[in-house]
């Protein structure tokens, strides 16, 4: 089976308690559609679940679950972790199939997005390149990170659709300019 969403985007930027509205669709050589029918929506399988990394692999709390090709999904009141953690929601859609054949056991498809939370801490980039992380004096609200002329550091996925400001919290010695750019360093 081949499941895709529709929506939420996969980097969809959320608030805690925000409720995320989806849409599931699912494919399969021997059972059909859930837009022809032929798949029934009660069952297509969407899972919450919070994304965690501190200190090495990441690793999944899972959450709730509801069946069904829309809806939405409630995400936690609260960071959990703190604020200053490495986290996010995943939504995992997946549907079993029948079978296809006497002999053949149900494959599971899947696909699972990755939302980020409006608050990201610049110290846990995906990649990076010329930075370094320092520990702030002051209100203790997580490390920053510093680098010189080409230094980057990327967050991925990340989608700013509906996004209509983005504040950095920053210190310089001297005048600096940061840029935000899609797809690639060079922008």
């Amino acid at each position: 089976p081949v499941v895709e969403f529709v929506y939420p985007a996969n980097g969809l930027v959320f608030k805690w308690g925000d409720e995320i509205p989806y849409k599931v669709k699912v494919v399969d050589r021997e059972d059909g559609s859930t837009e022809n029918g032929r798949i029934g929506c009660e069952h297509v399988v969407v899972q919450r679940g919070l994304w965690h990394r501190s200190g090495g692999a990441a690793h999944v709390h899972p959450g709730p679950s509801q069946t069904g090709c829309e809806g939405t999904m409630p995400t936690q009141a609260d960071a959990d972790h703190g604020d200053g953690a490495d986290i996010a929601t995943v939504l995992t859609a997946s549907y079993s199939d029948r079978g296809g054949h006497a002999d053949a056991q149900p494959l599971t498809g899947g696909v699972t997005h990755l939302l980020q939370p409006h608050r990201k801490q610049a110290e846990f980039p995906d990649a990076s390149s010329g930075i370094v992380t320092l520990t702030p004096s002051g209100d203790g609200d997580g490390d920053a990170i510093a680098g010189g002329t080409g230094a980057w550091a990327r967050f991925e996925p990340i989608n700013l659709d509906g996004v209509r400001r983005v504040t950095l919290r920053a210190a310089a010695r001297a005048q600096t300019k940061v840029e935000l750019r899609s797809g690639s360093p060079q922008g």
